[in-house]
């Protein structure tokens, strides 16, 4: 038995040392001042979409560099030992994403090519899941669909594997000359928008319904005046507009699009 016993714990700290690659106190000052260097004040909703558009690029380049996608998948094909250092790679791995992004996140996720959820920063529910069958029809099965897209948008959305909230998630493809590729997603809530917004203010989608407001118990329903406004923004799709509702005031209104989201924010009166 111990025979077979050594060659084996000799096999599994080669392979573990091969893996991700730990990242060192150098490394993490060199990330963290690109962060500061390429600071973003989020003083508006088109500020946030900036932000993150940064941030999932920055993360990209750390699951390419480190070929966490092929380092991940092997892990987890692994029968004994897998899931055990996959705890120690998740803490690693998590460190080196939260160096190059911004700390607003709720999770970071990683998916191999063949749909499973290979690294989760918080969420053990779908971790070793496939997001083409048990999570197909997620916000996670939607951006495996989009995978083509440089990067893709999950609108507003709840995720009931995390409980109450409301999550957008911007993912993006991974892949590299010798890596294997993946999809990379940052989920954040959309608290992190209506905090941008006034108490007036709140946001429409392209489908007239409720993306983000103060008053939660109305979203994802009917805004009343959706049609108007998106009539008036069939003409112009820049800019702030005024439109008077006899029965309701004068609506102020500016439409915000990025990748394939189109929001509209409005205020109206008291």
């Amino acid at each position: 038995m111990t025979k077979f016993f050594i060659p084996f714990i000799i096999i599994f700290f080669v392979f573990t040392a091969c893996t991700t690659k730990v990242i060192t106190e150098s490394e993490k000052r060199v990330d963290e001042k690109k962060v500061t260097e390429d600071f973003i004040d989020v003083k508006s909703v088109n500020d946030f979409f900036r932000r993150s558009e940064r941030d999932v690029a920055r993360a990209r380049e750390i699951v390419i560099s480190r070929d966490l996608v092929k380092n991940l998948t092997h892990l987890q094909n692994m029968n004994a030992g897998g899931d055990r250092y996959y705890l120690l790679e998740r803490e690693n791995i998590t460190k080196m994403i939260k160096a190059v992004t911004e700390n607003v996140y709720f999770d970071f996720i990683l998916i191999n090519k063949s749909g499973t959820v290979i690294y989760t920063m918080r969420n053990e529910e779908i971790f070793g899941r496939n997001v083409k069958s048990y999570l197909k029809n997620t916000a996670l099965g939607r951006c495996y669909d989009n995978r083509s897209n440089d990067i893709h948008v999950e609108d507003v959305t709840d995720f009931e594997s995390m409980g109450r909230g409301n999550f957008i998630f911007f993912s993006t493809k991974v892949s590299g000359q010798n890596t294997f590729p993946g999809i990379f997603i940052l989920q954040t809530g959309t608290d992190k928008i209506e905090d941008l917004l006034d108490k007036k203010t709140s946001i429409i989608g392209r489908d007239g319904k409720y993306r983000i407001s103060h008053n939660h118990a109305i979203i994802y329903r009917d805004y009343p005046y959706a049609e108007k406004l998106l009539a008036v923004l069939q003409h112009d799709v820049k800019g702030v507009f005024n439109l008077n509702i006899p029965e309701r005031g004068t609506i102020t209104f500016s439409p915000v699009s990025f990748k394939n989201i189109f929001w509209i924010l409005l205020s109206e009166p008291n």
